[in-house]
């Protein structure tokens, strides 16, 4: 085979390979079955099931690569730890046999490959990476008969575990480096089942089928992917995946730390491009809590940090080497900026603080945070040239510090304190009410932790929905820090049309913001009252607004009007044509609908998938049609 020659920056257009990705149409079988007779079975050095089911694994990630970018390679890890099994979260049973196959594969003429970092005695410095491989010409002739919808490729086989428990493990030092401070790698461990994670996994469930049959994409994106940059200037990409797989994720072996939910690409993706994502065709809103964790900190201590002079601007610190800069000084660089640094520089200090548990932690955090943003295309954050600003010192970052912990005396204890995974579970906690919440009502809701986008016209629907989560939570939350969150009342609304909140059209139809409204257009929206609302003529409505009102107006005072950050959506309907091309694609998958092979490997994971859940309510939802799809909502 004649060695075909990449770049090193062809190189580094790369992801990682994905060995979960799953497709039970035929043809990928078919495919399958001819390249084991021809290139794998010859060689006769494994069993026949083991190596079709590695095989078929390694050329679903391959042809969906080659699919949506022909030039962009997989990065492979040669490691065999990188291939563990584990009963619960790899039951496709796929181990280091993965780099056999795929060796056999480059020997067979069928991938070009490009071996990855050098030994450590041959580079001092610059970049490297982790080997490369993509398809040949003689593969890529069987990819060009493979004529079915590409969206039938899952990210996910049927079973795969969506509640995850992981225990922090530390990694054995480098000898060549005996000075390096210890690493740390997270380990998922197996747990026994309960009633309330068998309940989130439902949840989950549901949500997955519901972002699968949904299209999620940028509309101005060239391509499938968008670029940013890290903190040493290195661009990163942002994949356009057509299928996620969301799961939820504990920390420290335990489900009373952690909880988020992960695996949606608009999780990765930066605010400049998140404005742009279309749900449907539709644009978007994102809609976010301010400051989740400080205001849940001050709950904690009986304190509500919107009823608080702080909370006028939280983020406003005196820094004289920054307040202090003379107008003669601003050279190539304006005031506007200087605030906008500033704000950021204290933004970041505040909240990492609460994630560190060191100062060295703090200081390396924010100036990785500060350096990624210089660096981000279209952004708005620049550092001070250095007339103004010589050096992001320690002794800065101290002095502003301080400052941060003196406006926030109340709560200036959790400063360093390790308690952001117990602040993240009551985040995710809220999260997980407004998954189910939307997802009951078959709305698709993309989560970024403490912020949600969801398609315009369901923008202050979702607000109220927040408001009602939040209440919900911190209702639960005592001075004691000790004490825990109450788990979310999960079921309870996932098929009902009456709801734990006693707004039913509140909270289950459409209501769009007022987009004329001058908070709205400057990216903040003030919260409405909830109790001017109430504009329903039915009968259930006249018999309980007056007590409905009565309850608003209570909950209102813990609820401040500027608890939420809005960003608007882009209401400019210009889309690319790879995004045209992206939205017929999956309408197309929609009319044609899923080509499973009806097989007993197929049956046997949806038995496995059953096992973990409340199949009849699964089943349930999947008939449940909401009101708002009903026209029953007025």
């Amino acid at each position: 085979m004649a060695e075909f020659i990449k770049s090193h920056s062809q190189l580094l257009h790369s992801k990682p390979i994905d060995v979960h990705k799953a497709c039970y149409n035929r043809e990928v079988w078919v495919l399958r079955d001819t390249l084991y007779r021809k290139y794998v079975g010859p060689l006769q050095k494994y069993k026949k099931n083991v190596a079709k089911r590695h095989l078929q694994k390694i050329i679903i990630d391959l042809y969906e690569t080659w699919y949506f970018d022909p030039t962009l390679c997989l990065a492979v890890s040669f490691n065999n730890n990188d291939y563990t099994l584990h009963a619960r979260y790899n039951t496709i049973k796929i181990t280091k046999k993965t780099i056999d196959i795929i060796k056999d594969l480059i020997k067979a003429g069928l991938l070009h490959y490009k071996a990855g970092m050098p030994a450590k005695d041959r580079y001092r410095s610059g970049p490297s990476y982790t080997s490369r491989i993509w398809p040949t010409d003689e593969l890529i002739e069987y990819f060009l008969d493979l004529k079915f919808n590409i969206i039938n490729i899952l990210a996910h086989d049927i079973d795969k575990e969506s509640i995850i428990l992981n225990k922090k493990v530390v990694l054995p030092k480098d000898p060549g480096k005996p000075k390096s401070r210890p690493k740390n790698k997270n380990v998922p461990i197996d747990y026994c089942d309960t009633p309330k994670i068998r309940a989130m996994r439902l949840i989950l469930a549901c949500y997955n089928i519901l972002l699968r049959k949904t299209h999620i994409d940028i509309s101005t994106a060239e391509n499938y992917y968008v670029s940013a940059f890290n903190e040493w200037g290195k661009e990163t990409r942002c994949f356009i995946s057509p299928n996620c797989f969301m799961h939820r994720t504990f920390i420290n072996s335990t489900f009373n730390d952690g909880g988020r939910v992960y695996g949606g690409w608009w999780q990765k993706c930066h605010s400049t491009y998140r404005k742009d994502i279309f749900i449907n065709g539709n644009p978007v809103v994102e809609v976010g809590y301010n400051a989740i964790h400080l205001a849940i900190l001050y709950q904690i201590e009986g304190l509500n940090l919107y009823d608080m002079a702080v909370s006028h601007d939280l983020y406003d610190v005196i820094i004289p080497e920054l307040d202090n800069v003379p107008e003669s000084e601003l050279i190539d660089y304006s005031r506007a900026e200087l605030k906008q640094f500033k704000r950021f520089l204290i933004k970041k200090l505040t909240h990492n603080g609460i994630s560190a548990r060191s100062k060295t932690d703090l200081w390396t955090a924010t100036i990785k945070a500060i350096t990624a943003e210089e660096y981000t295309t279209n952004g708005e954050i620049h550092r001070p040239p250095s007339n103004i600003l010589r050096t992001i010192s320690h002794n800065l970052l101290a002095s502003v510090f301080d400052s941060i912990k003196q406006k926030h005396q109340p709560i200036a204890h959790y400063f360093l304190s390790g308690i952001a995974s117990r602040l993240q579970l009551i985040e995710s906690n809220i999260t997980m009410n407004l998954i189910e919440h939307f997802t009951a009502l078959k709305v698709p809701i993309l989560t970024l932790h403490d912020a949600y986008i969801v398609e315009q016209k369901w923008g202050q629907t979702l607000i109220n929905a927040m408001q009602c989560s939040w209440m919900e939570e911190m209702s639960n939350l005592a001075a004691n820090q000790n004490n825990k969150p109450k788990r979310s009342k999960y079921l309870e609304r996932l098929t009902s049309h009456e709801n734990h909140y006693d707004t039913r059209h509140l909270l289950a139809e459409p209501i769009e913001f007022n987009n004329s409204a001058r908070d709205y257009t400057s990216g903040k929206n003030r919260l409405r009252r909830l109790g001017n609302i109430f504009n329903s003529s039915s009968q259930d409505q006249k018999r309980s607004n007056a007590s409905i009102h009565a309850l608003f107006e209570n909950r209102w005072s813990k609820w401040n009007r500027d608890i939420v950050d809005i960003r608007p959506a882009n209401t400019k309907r210009a889309v690319t044509e790879r995004y045209q091309t992206s939205l017929n694609l999956h309408q197309d998958w929609l009319l044609e609908g899923d080509t499973e092979d009806d097989s007993p490997e197929i049956k046997d994971r949806y038995n496995s998938f059953y096992a973990g859940i409340n199949s009849p309510l699964y089943a349930q939802w999947l008939r449940f049609k909401p009101l708002w799809m009903q026209g029953g909502v007025k």
